[in-house]
C-alpha cells in the first residue's frame, strides 16, 4: 500500500515531524523519530535515508574508525550504500585531548566515495594532540607520521565551504596544514588561535609557503573572525615556488622577496587597521575579515584581496594584483567615506587621518617599480568630501605622490543613480569625464 502513497504526500509528512523533542539536541531527537518511522516500511526506509544521514557527526577516533569501516567494507553492504550517496555534511567534534583522528577522513577517504560530500566542519573545545605525537619537522605536524603527506588526485576534495572553529594550535604551521589540506571554495575560521602569535613575521614564512602547492582549486576566500591574527592566512593562499600547469588551478605564484610586503600591506589595513570605523566596530562585536585568492576570467590578472566588513557593511578592502612573474603590478584601497550605520558613525575627516595612510605609503612604493600604480577608490554623496579625503590622502602619501603612481577614483551617490570619474590629485583635480549613466558606472567598482 505505502508504494500508492505519492511521493509528495511523504515529503510533507517527514516535514512535519517534531524536531523539538528534545530541545537540547533536536538533531538527534529527529533522527531518532525518523528512525523509527523508517521501520515502518522498505519504501518508508527509502524517503527517510536522505534525511538520516544527511549530517553525520563523528565525536571520537572510534567514531571515524567505524565509519572508515563502514565505507572500506571488503563486501558492499546496504548501508555502504546508502551512507554514501546520501552523506551531504560532516560535523568532527572532539572535545577532549587525544591522538590525531580528524586527518584521517583525508587520508583514507577518496572523495568519489561521498559522491554529495558539500561541507565538513571541524568544531573543537581542545588543543588537536600533545606535541609528543607531532612530528615537529613535518609541515603536516598534526598528522600521523606514517601517513603520505602528498595525497594522490582522488583524495583531493572540492568543497563549497568548510569551516574551523575554537581550535588552539600548537604553531600556525599546523593551522595551515589543516586549512589547505580540504580543497574548498570557502574557508571559515572561527576562533582559531595558536602559540605566542607575536612571534609570527611576515618575513618567516612556514616552509610549505616556499615549497609546496597545498590545493589545487581556482577562487578561493578565507573568512576569519576572533582569530589570533588575519594576515598569516594570506599564506594559505600563495606560494613562493613557481607551480606548474593551469594558473586557475594552482595557489597565486607571489615572489619571494616581495611576499613579505605584501603581508605587511593586508596587517596594515587588518589585525594593524587604527582607523575610527575598525576600532568602534572592534569595540563591539568585532569584524569579519575575507581574504582571497581570484583571477580575472577575462584579462586572467591575478589579484590578492582582503575585505573589513561588518555584517553585511564594507568598512574597507584592500586588492593586491600580482603578475605571472610574481611581481605585484597594482594596489587598490577601496572605501566609502560616508557613514554607513551608527556604529561607523565617526566623521570622514577622523576616517581619513586615523587610517595609517602613511605606513600603506611605504610598502606599496618598498614593491619597487613594478608597482606603477596606487589606487584609492572613493564612494561619497558629495564631491567636496572626496576633495577634502583625498587631499589629506595625497598629504599623507609623499612617496607615492611624488613618484606620481597614486590616484584616485570615486562614485557619486544619487538615490539609486550613480556618477563614477577618475582623477589625479597630481594633475591637478578631477577630470570632467564622466559616466551619466549609472550602467556606465566602470567595471573597478566591484563587491569584493
Amino acid at each position: 500500500m505505502a508504494d500508492r502513497i505519492p511521493p509528495e504526500l511523504f515529503e510533507n509528512i517527514l516535514h512535519h515531524l517534531p524536531g523539538e523533542v528534545n530541545a537540547r539536541n533536536p538533531w538527534r531527537s529527529r533522527k531518532r523519530i525518523l528512525g523509527t518511522c523508517s521501520l515502518t516500511c522498505r519504501y518508508w526506509a527509502a524517503y527517510i535515508r536522505p534525511f538520516i544521514f544527511a549530517k553525520l557527526a563523528l565525536k571520537s577516533r572510534e567514531d571515524m574508525s567505524s565509519f572508515l569501516a563502514v565505507m572500506k567494507g571488503s563486501k558492499p553492504t546496504f548501508f555502504e550504500v546508502a551512507i554514501s550517496k546520501y552523506v551531504k555534511e560532516l560535523y568532527l567534534l572532539q572535545t577532549v585531548p587525544s591522538d590525531p583522528w580528524i586527518p584521517l577522513l583525508l587520508n583514507f577517504t577518496p572523495k568519489t566515495d561521498l559522491p554529495n560530500l558539500t561541507q565538513i566542519n571541524v568544531l573543537t573545545s581542545c588543543e588537536l594532540s600533545a606535541e609528543s605525537d607531532m612530528n615537529t619537522t613535518s609541515t603536516r605536524s598534526i598528522y600521523y607520521q606514517d601517513l603520505p603527506v602528498a595525497l594522490p588526485a582522488a583524495h583531493i576534495w572540492r568543497l563549497s565551504r568548510h569551516s574551523i572553529t575554537s581550535i588552539h594550535f600548537r604553531t600556525f604551521k599546523d593551522a595551515l596544514a589543516v586549512i589547505t589540506s580540504f580543497d574548498s571554495a570557502r574557508t571559515d575560521c572561527v576562533g582559531i588561535t595558536w602559540a605566542q602569535p607575536a612571534a609570527l613575521l611576515p618575513e618567516s614564512p612556514p616552509a610549505s609557503v616556499r615549497t609546496a602547492p597545498r590545493w589545487a582549486g581556482g577562487d578561493k576566500i578565507i573568512r576569519v573572525l576572533g582569530c589570533a591574527a588575519v594576515w598569516p592566512f594570506v599564506w594559505a593562499l600563495v606560494t613562493t615556488r613557481r607551480v606548474a600547469g593551469p594558473a586557475a588551478c594552482r595557489p597565486l605564484f607571489v615572489e619571494g622577496a616581495q611576499l613579505p610586503t605584501v603581508l605587511r600591506l593586508v596587517r596594515c589595513l587588518a589585525d594593524g587597521c587604527t582607523c575610527s570605523r575598525c576600532a568602534v566596530a572592534h569595540a563591539k562585536e568585532g569584524l569579519f575579515y575575507r581574504v582571497g585568492k581570484y583571477r580575472d576570467p577575462v584579462d586572467g590578472a591575478s589579484s590578492i584581496s582582503l575585505t573589513v566588513d561588518k555584517g553585511e557593511f564594507e568598512v574597507h578592502s584592500l586588492r593586491v594584483w600580482v603578475e605571472d612573474s610574481g611581481m605585484a603590478s597594482s594596489i587598490a584601497v577601496a572605501i566609502d567615506i560616508d557613514p554607513i550605520i551608527t556604529a561607523f558613525s565617526a566623521s570622514r575627516e577622523d576616517l581619513a587621518a586615523t587610517l595609517d595612510w602613511m605606513s600603506l605609503d611605504e610598502q606599496a612604493f618598498s614593491l619597487g617599480s613594478a608597482m606603477s600604480n596606487f589606487t584609492v577608490d572613493i564612494q561619497a554623496s558629495d564631491i567636496s568630501a572626496v576633495n577634502r579625503f583625498a587631499t589629506t590622502v595625497t598629504n599623507r602619501m609623499g612617496r607615492l605622490t611624488s613618484a606620481k603612481r597614486l590616484s584616485f577614483r570615486y562614485r557619486l551617490a544619487r538615490g539609486q543613480a550613480y556618477k563614477a570619474w577618475t582623477f589625479d590629485m597630481v594633475d591637478g583635480g578631477p577630470s570632467t569625464q564622466g559616466a551619466e549613466d549609472p550602467e556606465e558606472v566602470p567595471d573597478w567598482y566591484l563587491k569584493w
